[in-house]
């Protein structure tokens, strides 16, 4: 049997998966892991290499950077600028890529990931802090969706009367205090909106919660529900995960 060389291994394509290296080989996994580690030759940056895509923020010719680029097309937003000023479009990545000498020096600067997708800090706060409801560098962001947000509306005005019964604040009920009569506000609010026929994820986007947390909290009522109390009983402090 010849000896692998360096030469040798650096010919091997890295971007197969160590077992099919490893049936081509002769070699076992563990030893094509070790040969691959030692090299430097990881999947990650051999499947999608930096230097094609482009540094403006248009799509580069994966699908990840497709899916990027299309983020929020379907979804109007709607910009404040810290003076006051009103940018609309349904594409948020083409208001930042148009109005780029708006935002802080600096921030409109696109740059690429290790997947190949083009991001810019502008694009990636304004994004994150539309779904937070909080300003990023004065400026707010706001995804457009009339029937959604009367929807969520509604959910909060569900949750502002549970939180007025209770004599605690409707923000103690969107925080992530876990103390019992938070949790069981909580846990009381997200089950009106439920039985008024809401989705989980409504109820989840109003009281800022995920929608993973919202089917298992009422997966929870509903399980102490068929135990045979006549009402359901609140969820305790502690059956409430951490989103």
């Amino acid at each position: 049997m010849s000896r692998w060389t360096k030469d040798r291994w650096e010919r091997l394509d890295w971007r197969k998966p160590n077992r099919q290296l490893a049936l081509e080989t002769g070699k076992s996994a563990a030893w094509i892991a070790h040969q691959r580690w030692q090299l430097g030759k990881s999947r990650a940056t051999l499947k999608f290499p930096v230097k094609p895509y482009r540094l403006d923020g248009r799509a580069g010719s994966t699908a990840s950077c497709r899916r990027a680029e299309m983020r929020g097309v379907r979804r109007k937003w709607r910009l404040v600028s810290p003076e006051g000023r009103v940018i609309e479009g349904p594409n948020l990545r083409e208001l930042v890529r148009k109005h780029a000498g708006l935002f802080p020096e600096g921030s409109a600067n696109w740059s690429i990931d290790r997947t190949g997708i083009a991001h810019c800090e502008a694009e990636r706060k304004l994004y994150h802090s539309a779904g937070r409801g909080v300003a990023w560098r004065g400026w707010t962001a706001k995804r457009l969706n009339d029937q959604e947000d009367a929807q969520i509306e509604h959910v909060l005005q569900i949750a502002r009367r549970v939180a007025e019964r209770r004599g605690i604040a409707l923000k103690d009920i969107r925080s992530r205090k876990r103390t019992g009569s938070v949790v069981q506000a909580r846990a009381e609010a997200m089950q009106e909106a439920r039985n008024q026929g809401y989705e989980h994820v409504v109820i989840g986007r109003a009281l800022n919660r995920t929608q993973g947390a919202v089917s298992y909290a009422i997966n929870k009522i509903d399980a102490r529900s068929d135990r045979g109390s006549a009402t359901p009983t609140p969820i305790g402090e502690n059956d409430v995960p951490r989103c």
